[in-house]
């Protein structure tokens, strides 16, 4: 084009978002992406965004974190599991939940400590893991999706998205459906 171009993550995950779906006939309004160190929000149709990359809040490190702690790191014959795997045996852990513990920071770092807290206090593990994943949701709500408006279509992006359990929390927060494409882990790649 003979001009100077700027390509950043965000663009990026505009554009893969966009492309990917537009394949399918179908064109997403917000685009929600957790990634292994920080988060985004983005209105696809008024292109406003916010950003969290001051804490690792609901962020594939802090899900990660949060799978050690439950002891997920290895599996029954000391093999260290993969991150893929550990987090989903959180995920699984917190689907079997049937009344997710309610934390009470938002901040993630004094959730990990709330986890030992609600153990000692017979709370059950899934009951635990599914607060994790709803807190996780509200958190990312309140602080980083606050001011971006959230359309009909949320298309929720990163690899912390390959974790069902995070879907039903984004799902029971919002009251709407989330989407997740195909190979979402590398949708801004």
């Amino acid at each position: 084009l003979g001009k100077p171009t700027v390509r950043t993550e965000i663009l990026a995950h505009k554009t893969g978002v966009l492309e990917t779906f537009k394949e399918l006939g179908i064109k997403p309004t917000t685009y929600w992406e957790l990634g292994g160190q920080d988060s985004k929000s983005m209105s696809l149709e008024q292109f406003i965004m916010a950003m969290n990359d001051l804490c690792s809040a609901g962020s594939g490190s802090f899900f990660q974190a949060m799978a050690k702690r439950f002891g997920f790191d290895k599996d029954k014959n000391g093999r260290e599991l993969s991150t893929k795997e550990m987090l989903a045996s959180l995920s699984d852990l917190a689907l079997q939940s049937t009344q997710p513990y309610k934390f009470d920071s938002k901040c993630t770092v004094f959730m990990k400590d709330g986890t030992v807290s609600a153990a000692a206090a017979g709370v059950p593990l899934a009951d635990i893991a599914a607060g994790i994943y709803m807190a996780a949701a509200k958190n990312f709500l309140y602080d980083v999706a606050r001011g971006v408006p959230i359309g009909d279509l949320i298309v929720l992006g990163g690899g912390a998205a390959l974790q069902p359990a995070l879907i039903a929390a984004f799902e029971a927060v919002t009251g709407k459906e989330i989407v997740v494409p195909e190979h979402t882990e590398i949708m801004g790649a």
